[in-house]
């Protein structure tokens, strides 16, 4: 339990000052897997508060504290989650900025990839983005499909990060758009821990 974040300080601390081992205090919590309870201690330290919510109830009596230092400390670590997510995505789209070059942005009939896991492994970015030369027009040609998304529609061209142009499945322009179309996120999680993220549908604007 390695982490800073309000509730592991929380658990570390008072796990401490009442001499139990990791072990003692997943019994506490009611789990006769302790393996599994310690795993789950460790996920909630992590910040996994979703994967947890079946022992929350038990934390208070489990550390001999109050119900309310409990959700004080659990209502921090939900900002303290959110505000590094914040920085991590400006962090993101600041090197995106710097590192931009023209590309295009294959529409698919899917937004959502289906089945997802497939799109995740393979890399959203190489399955609808096509590089181009800066002075590029239209894609001449658009595959007959995207894996996990589908048959093409039409396509968007990046040309710097505040402008595109989205075109159709014939290569006619459509739209003026003011910022780059960019995919989303997609985490797959395995035993509530992130293993892979990728890229998931799109994102206009």
């Amino acid at each position: 339990m390695k982490s800073d974040l309000a509730i592991a300080t929380l658990i570390r601390s008072r796990m401490t000052e009442l001499g139990l081992s990791r072990g003692e205090f997943a019994k506490r919590l009611g789990y006769k897997n302790i393996a599994k309870g310690i795993r789950r201690i460790d996920g909630l330290c992590e910040g996994d508060i979703d994967g947890t919510k079946q022992f929350l109830d038990a934390l208070p009596q489990a550390l001999e504290t109050s119900a309310d230092t409990v959700k004080r400390a659990l209502d921090q670590t939900v900002r303290e989650i959110e505000l590094a997510e914040k920085q991590g995505a400006e962090t993101r789209d600041k090197i995106w900025r710097e590192t931009f070059c023209p590309h295009a942005i294959i529409l698919t009939e899917h937004t959502v990839p289906s089945p997802i896991f497939v799109a995740a492994i393979i890399g959203v970015e190489k399955l609808l983005r096509i590089d181009l030369d800066a002075t590029q027009g239209p894609v001449d040609r658009l595959p007959e499909g995207v894996p996990a998304f589908g048959k093409p529609i039409g396509c968007v061209i990046n040309y710097s990060p505040d402008k595109a142009v989205r075109f159709d499945r014939n290569g006619q322009p459509i739209a003026i758009l003011d910022k780059a179309v960019r995919p989303g996120t997609a985490v797959l999680r395995l035993g509530g821990r992130p293993v892979i993220g990728e890229a998931m549908g799109l994102v206009f604007g």
